[in-house]
């Protein structure tokens, strides 16, 4: 699971200075794009972001209480830093289907509210294999 925060012209240093967490990933806007040794362009926005472990579960909330531990107190800070910014916040959910295992994908309580709240999407991605 990972938590993105971007926008047009913010720094990075400044959201994990008011959220008081280390983020997993960071960029600005104008950064390159590398792959290997090739640049592959510019950064066309600002990025912060938080990625929980992978985890093996059947139950998506099994992340989302993770993520709920580290974020569940700082929604005045993300609206204060969407209103100073004009931010933009998705929660990007990966679920790796292994075998005939069906994964639970219900939302519920915390997540629900927190990104209503902070006006987050939530994206689900899915790979079956």
């Amino acid at each position: 699971m990972e938590f993105c925060i971007m926008g047009e012209i913010f720094n990075p240093e400044d959201i994990s200075k008011s959220l008081l967490i280390t983020p997993s990933n960071t960029w600005n806007k104008g950064d390159p794009i590398n792959s290997g040794v090739i640049q592959r362009g510019t950064r066309k926005y600002c990025n912060w972001a938080y990625k929980t472990d992978a985890i093996e579960t059947l139950d998506v909330n099994t992340v989302i209480d993770i993520f709920q531990s580290n974020f569940s107190d700082k929604v005045n800070n993300l609206i204060e830093l969407n209103n100073r910014y004009e931010l933009t916040f998705s929660i990007d959910i990966v679920v790796d289907v292994e075998g005939k295992e069906v994964p639970s994908l219900c939302f519920e309580g915390f997540i629900v509210d927190f990104a209503s709240t902070i006006g987050a999407r939530i994206d689900v991605d899915m790979y079956i294999n």
